[in-house]
C-alpha cells in the first residue's frame, strides 16, 4: 500500500430527522443518484484514498441496494451518536492518519481535498476544512430576543472533510468519552484534549444537507457543475 494514502471514514447512520423524510436524508435523490452514492464517488475516485469505510445503522436496509461496486468500499456499523459511529469506523482504518467526511455534504472538490491533505500533514495534529463566516451573527437570550451581536471576525464554519492523525483522533474520542464531554465534530474532540488543529479555507459551497432548503441548493449546485463540466469537454 502507498504510505501517502488514506483511509476514510463516513458515519452514515443518522435517520435525518430534520429533513422529515421517509427514509434518512443520505438515501435521498439528488439528480440520478443519492446523496450518499455522490459522497462516496468522491472518495472511491480519489487517487489519494486507500479505503472508504462507511458506517451504517444496524437496521439500514438500503445500503446493500445501491449499485456501488469497489474493492476499496468497507463497511462498519454505527453508535449512538455521531462520536460512536466514527470510532466504530476508526477499528478498521489502517493508515497512520485519516479523514472523516459527512454523508450528507455531497460537494466536496477534489481540489479542496488535496489541499486538505497536504497542508494538513504540516500540522502536528491535523486540520480541518473551513469557511470563513460571511453573515452578521446574533446571540439568543433563549426567549427569542437578541442578547448580543457575535463578533464574526476569526469566526469559520466547521466543514468535512477533517484530517487527522489516527491514533490521536482513536485517543481524542476515548477520552472525551470518558469524561462524557460534548463533542459535535472530530475537531472538537481533539481541541478537548488541548490540540489546536488548522484551519484550511475550503470552498463554501461544500453544503451539509441537512434540510429541505438545503437539498434543492444542492441540486441546483449539481447541475450548475454538470453543465459547467460540459462545457470544459468542449
Amino acid at each position: 500500500m502507498d504510505s501517502l494514502k488514506l483511509d476514510v471514514v463516513i458515519p452514515a447512520a443518522g435517520v435525518g430527522s430534520r429533513m422529515g423524510a421517509k427514509v434518512p436524508k443520505q438515501y435521498l435523490m439528488l439528480g440520478t443518484k443519492t446523496i450518499l452514492e455522490r459522497t462516496l464517488e468522491i472518495f472511491l475516485n480519489s487517487p489519494l484514498i486507500n479505503r472508504v469505510i462507511v458506517v451504517i445503522s444496524k437496521d439500514d436496509e438500503i445500503f446493500q441496494t445501491l449499485e456501488i461496486d469497489s474493492p476499496k468500499l468497507l463497511i462498519a456499523y454505527g453508535g449512538k451518536d455521531r462520536a460512536d459511529s466514527v470510532r466504530s469506523g476508526l477499528n478498521q482504518v489502517t493508515t497512520d492518519w485519516v479523514l472523516v467526511h459527512d454523508a450528507a455534504r455531497p460537494l466536496l472538490t477534489l481540489e479542496d481535498l488535496a489541499i486538505l491533505v497536504v497542508r494538513g500533514r504540516e500540522s502536528d495534529c491535523g486540520a480541518i476544512l473551513a469557511s470563513p463566516v460571511a453573515d452578521t451573527l446574533k446571540k439568543s437570550d433563549g426567549n427569542g430576543k437578541i442578547a448580543r451581536t457575535v463578533i464574526r471576525k476569526n469566526v469559520y464554519r466547521a466543514l468535512t472533510p477533517q484530517f487527522f492523525k489516527t491514533d490521536l483522533l482513536i485517543k481524542a474520542l476515548d477520552e472525551a468519552a470518558k469524561e462524557h464531554a460534548e463533542i459535535t465534530d472530530e475537531a472538537s474532540a481533539l481541541e478537548f484534549l488541548g490540540y489546536h488543529p488548522l484551519l484550511i479555507e475550503g470552498r463554501s459551497d461544500n453544503i451539509k444537507i441537512t434540510n429541505k432548503a438545503d437539498l434543492r441548493m444542492a441540486k441546483a449546485l449539481v447541475k450548475l457543475r454538470e453543465r459547467s463540466n460540459k462545457f470544459k469537454a468542449v
